[in-house]
């Protein structure tokens, strides 16, 4: 059996719960949310989450690798840029990984992910 399509979750906004919440119910999708670590203490998001910094563009690159992540859906607020464009280098320097940024508007990515199809 192949291993689930490995996604994290650049968490931050009210609509990223909700969208956790979709992402748990798909077997086929292992997601990890990643929170900045600023808010003491959390609502529960129902998926694997992980909290604090990555270390820069090298340490994000470097836990994208060590992960598996497949993909990267940025659902963090419009002002974190630091975290989005680090998100961007990362992506781009594992040549295999995609970035889309989520609506919480509409409730869908803003452009399609490459490899987002389910596995199964």
């Amino acid at each position: 059996m192949s291993r689930p399509f490995t996604l994290l979750l650049l968490a931050g906004t009210a609509e990223t719960r909700d969208l956790a919440g979709r992402l748990s119910q798909d077997e086929c999708i292992r997601t990890i949310a990643s929170l900045a670590g600023v808010t003491a203490r959390p609502l529960s998001l129902d998926v694997e989450t992980r909290s604090g910094g990555f270390g820069g563009i090298e340490g994000l690159t470097d836990y994208l690798r060590k992960t598996g992540v497949d993909g990267i859906i940025d659902a963090t607020h419009p002002f974190a840029a630091r975290i989005n464009s680090n998100a961007v280098a990362a992506c781009k320097a594992t040549a295999a990984f995609r970035m889309c940024g989520w609506n919480a508007r509409s409730g869908r990515c803003l452009r399609a992910m490459s490899g987002m199809t389910s596995p199964c």
